[in-house]
């Protein structure tokens, strides 16, 4: 794989450190130009992604536990997408010349299974999946 089939990293990466910039400086509660959930506005319940603004928000200031406070799946979620770039990197050096493997059939069932328990957990009105609403 050359050089050119990599570019799209470049404005992938630009555009993530260009957001990432955006949400250090600007705090999503008092930003009017950044919409709130529809969901949550239209039904009074958490989707799997409110919290993630505000969280991402306090995560780039070093408050792990307000992130968490925020959206805890969120925080649990951003290591994954660098394992596995860093991990088919690693798998694509090391087998150069075997066929890249695909990932597992099963995992999308899981990240929907994952979210959708992760949606209606935050919703119940009970300790302790009170503390999984943003707070």
């Amino acid at each position: 794989m050359g050089w050119k089939s990599r570019l799209w990293i470049l404005p992938v990466a630009a555009a993530l450190i260009a957001g990432g910039v955006v949400l250090y400086a600007v705090t999503p509660e008092k930003a009017w130009w950044m919409p709130p959930c529809l969901f949550h506005k239209l039904t009074g319940l958490y989707c799997p992604g409110c919290g993630t603004g505000r969280g991402l928000h306090r995560l780039l200031h070093g408050d792990v536990l307000g992130a968490w406070r925020m959206n805890p799946l969120t925080v649990l979620v951003i290591p994954l997408p660098a394992y596995l770039i860093i991990g088919a990197h690693l798998r694509r050096r090391a087998e150069a010349a075997a066929k890249p493997r695909p990932l597992p059939t099963w995992l999308p069932w899981l990240i929907v299974a994952v979210v959708g328990i992760f949606w209606v957990a935050r919703n119940i009105p009970a300790y302790p999946f009170t503390l999984l609403a943003p707070h």
